[in-house]
């Protein structure tokens, strides 16, 4: 979480169109040095540009401009601050990446606050640890999550946030950091014991009950009329699996017209009154939907039935350990605020403007 940098020139010149950066771009990769044109821009800028340093600083030491409110720290953890434009920055960050949402800004600001004195604590503890990230792991990650862009898509993700590839790179590098120090943590946390996954389970076993199931098969067609005659030929003996092979347009006609397994609830809910209530081996009437019309078979049913414990005792295992995690960092997270003090400058939060 680094202070804001003064950008040289940037007050200058301004912001700079697509059109001119291009052109900009297109005479760098001619030549690497500056026309005698440029020369004539740069030159005066350069020096107008350290002239306003200058200017601001001195302004800054005589004038007491970083005694104004948004270079005090609103917030502090051990030894790291926040002054009200990094506050605004991360409040914004943490708004867009989470989508928390709240009607009272007042409830919100506080939400947004206290989740960033959390990091800033884990950051605290990571420091005093020791822990730290390596550029080769940084870049690891980089390649990992670059294989998944074109360079152009990701130059554009860049320019949507408004953010530099070096901006970019510390954010992540500060989340490879955040994950480490956790996982340190969270290492002294005891897996859940067989005892406590089949205790689960016998109270809650009505959470891992499967639907009603249905296996099916269909034929499809473009129009009610080539329906109507392959129904004909069904009701006169004709097997359905020859049928959906040689006249479905359905991706299943090559496997025979067969669907497979189907839960309650996941097909079309005019299907679903159809085939739920079609006895074994019997053929429905024609039913229309988007895709065409169907003729459906029903050919095995399962009912509603509970699993056993082996079939569930892994995610039985990993809802436990993640309740289990949640509840140690939590109380892990109040004991270090005993280590490294918080301290929150209230006055200056609640005339904080940052939405």
């Amino acid at each position: 979480m680094r202070g804001n940098a003064i950008v040289p020139c940037k007050a200058v010149h301004g912001p700079v169109s697509r059109e001119v950066r291009n052109r900009r771009l297109a005479t760098s990769t001619k030549s690497k040095s500056f026309c005698s044109e440029d020369r004539k821009v740069w030159e005066p800028a350069r020096h107008l540009c350290l002239l306003l340093l200058l200017l601001v600083s001195v302004m800054a030491s005589a004038c007491g401009l970083y005694d104004r409110d948004e270079y005090k720290a609103i917030v502090t953890v051990g030894k790291r601050s926040l002054t009200a434009e990094q506050l605004k920055r991360e409040m914004r960050r943490l708004v867009a990446d989470q989508e928390i949402v709240s009607e009272d800004k007042a409830q919100l600001r506080r939400i947004l606050v206290e989740r960033i004195v959390d990091h800033l604590l884990v950051l605290e503890y990571g420091r005093e640890k020791g822990i730290t990230v390596s550029q080769e792991e940084i870049d690891s990650v980089v390649r990992e999550i670059r294989q998944d862009y074109e360079q152009a898509d990701f130059q554009e993700i860049l320019l949507k946030r408004c953010i530099s590839l070096e901006e970019w790179k510390e954010g992540l590098r500060d989340q490879i950091l955040t994950r480490k120090i956790i996982e340190s943590v969270l290492q002294s946390v005891p897996p859940p014991t067989t005892q406590e996954i089949r205790a689960y389970f016998d109270i809650h076993s009505h959470e891992f009950k499967n639907p009603p199931m249905v296996k099916v098969r269909q034929v499809v067609t473009r129009t009610k009329r080539e329906a109507q005659g392959l129904l004909r030929r069904l009701s006169e003996g004709e097997r359905m699996e020859e049928l959906a092979l040689h006249h479905s347009i359905a991706p299943d006609g090559k496997m025979k017209g067969e669907i497979g397994w189907i839960r309650q609830g996941e097909m079309e809910e005019e299907v679903e009154k159809v085939i739920f209530s079609l006895p074994v081996g019997r053929l429905s009437p024609i039913v229309e939907t988007s895709y065409g019309f169907h003729i459906f078979q029903v050919v095995s049913k399962r009912p509603e039935g509970a699993h056993f414990l082996p079939e569930v005792a892994s995610e039985i295992e990993r809802k436990l350990f993640s309740q289990r995690w949640e509840e140690f960092f939590s109380e892990w997270l109040k004991k270090i605020r005993d280590v490294f003090p918080v301290s929150i400058n209230q006055d200056l939060l609640e005339k904080l403007e940052w939405a």
